[in-house]
């Protein structure tokens, strides 16, 4: 059983609102009505087999956040903002699997099965580390501008995943993105976290940063997602309804 090898890590400290200005997490904002964004994510991550998640919570919104959480969730503050590598480092002391899956409260539409077959990719690969991958060309380029871009060599080496900001190596092709979606070997992540020297520009540590101690510490396994939707990333009221739509259509599907 999946539960047995892998943790779930939910980084959700993030201070996003919907509306804006509301006072109100955006992980509150309901996907179908009566149904949070967060309580959507944590039914498909335990829908695929997962259970006693680590939930990394900001302290401003973690009183309205908790109650919709499993009983089993336990959760942790980020009282600063430092990013998710940070974040991650935090819950690790929770986590007593030999994996982690870490995933964003903000992306609420990963199906269980998706999930599923992501941890046992992972499991199947003997990799230390498994990302997911979207090929950049089934989306537009609004819908992949949040996500950092794979870089690899002609040959199809990955040589990093970089924000849109950032410079790209000389001669990188980019084919994919990353949905920000990762599988770790527990005690190499707090090794890598501990590496990571890239600040971003809110001077923020990332997860995907960890990738470059992976690559060079056994290598990394690539999941190619079919459905780039399950992706969808929910930061204001436009995402927000595009969310929805797609929660609806896959509600009537029965999917």
């Amino acid at each position: 059983m999946i539960r047995k090898y892998v943790t779930p890590i939910i980084t959700a400290a993030g201070y996003g609102q919907i509306p804006v200005n509301s006072g109100i997490s955006k992980l509150l904002a309901e996907i179908r009505e009566a149904e949070p964004m967060i309580e959507v994510l944590m039914n498909a991550v335990y829908g695929a087999g997962m259970h006693e998640a680590v939930v990394v919570l900001n302290p401003l919104f973690a009183s309205q956040i908790m109650p919709f959480l499993p009983s089993d969730a336990t959760v942790v503050i980020q009282e600063r903002r430092l990013g998710t590598a940070p974040a991650v480092l935090q819950a690790l002391e929770y986590v007593n699997t030999e994996h982690v899956m870490v995933l964003f409260g903000d992306m609420a539409l990963w199906r269980s099965s998706t999930l599923k077959e992501f941890a046992k990719h992972h499991l199947d690969s003997g990799k230390n580390m498994s990302m997911m991958s979207i090929c950049a060309e089934k989306w537009d380029e609004h819908s992949t501008r949040r996500y950092g871009r794979i870089a690899k060599d002609a040959a199809g080496n990955i040589l990093g995943i970089f924000e849109p900001e950032d410079p790209l190596p000389e001669a990188a092709v980019i084919r994919d993105v990353n949905p920000s979606m990762f599988i770790f070997r527990r005690e190499m992540l707090a090794q890598a976290i501990q590496s990571i020297t890239h600040v971003t520009s809110k001077r923020e540590k990332t997860i995907n940063s960890a990738l470059y101690h992976f690559m060079e510490n056994g290598g990394v396994s690539e999941f190619r997602l079919q459905d780039p939707e399950e992706a969808l990333g929910i930061n204001d009221e436009e995402q927000l309804r595009n969310a929805q739509k797609v929660y609806r259509i896959r509600t009537l599907s029965n999917e």
